[in-house]
């Protein structure tokens, strides 16, 4: 997710060229970092055994940011980040204390695992324990997001 904070796109620099047999009609696979202007989509692969496994889509702040904007409003925006400062202090804090080398572990073993018989799944919403409201699948109700 570097690519949206620095706007470089890493070169894959263990490779001399890409394979022949490589469909890449439309497809630039470069070697070496590429600086981009303002990215608004990046894809994680996950690798394993036999290829390709799994492919996300992730949107930067800006374009999620407009799609928050559009469907909830920039008011709503504002306050929720005005609630996100003492958590932005924390990471902050954590960050420098983690460059200086203090790295104290945050996370602990089985502490805070969500028991899966009391997840519920639906194909308009999921229902988390210890979460007020459930997750809205139904994402374009109403409006087109960008």
């Amino acid at each position: 997710m570097g690519v949206f904070a620095h706007g470089i796109l890493p070169g894959i620099k263990t490779i001399d060229k890409v394979a022949d047999d490589v469909f890449a009609d439309r497809l630039h696979i470069p070697m070496q970092d590429l600086t981009l202007d303002a990215p608004q989509a990046a894809f994680i692969n996950a690798k394993g055994f036999g290829g390709n496994n799994a492919t996300a889509t992730l949107f930067s702040p800006t374009v999620v940011g407009r799609y928050l904007d559009k469907k909830y409003g920039k008011k709503a925006r504002a306050d929720y980040h005005k609630k996100c400062e003492i958590t932005e202090q924390s990471v902050a804090a954590y960050q420098a204390q983690a460059d200086a080398g203090q790295l104290d572990p945050i996370y602990t073993f089985g502490s805070g695992v969500l028991d899966d018989d009391k997840i519920r799944l639906t194909a308009q919403e999921i229902e988390l324990p210890g979460f007020a409201h459930p997750i809205d699948l139904q994402l374009n109700e109403g409006f087109e997001p960008f």
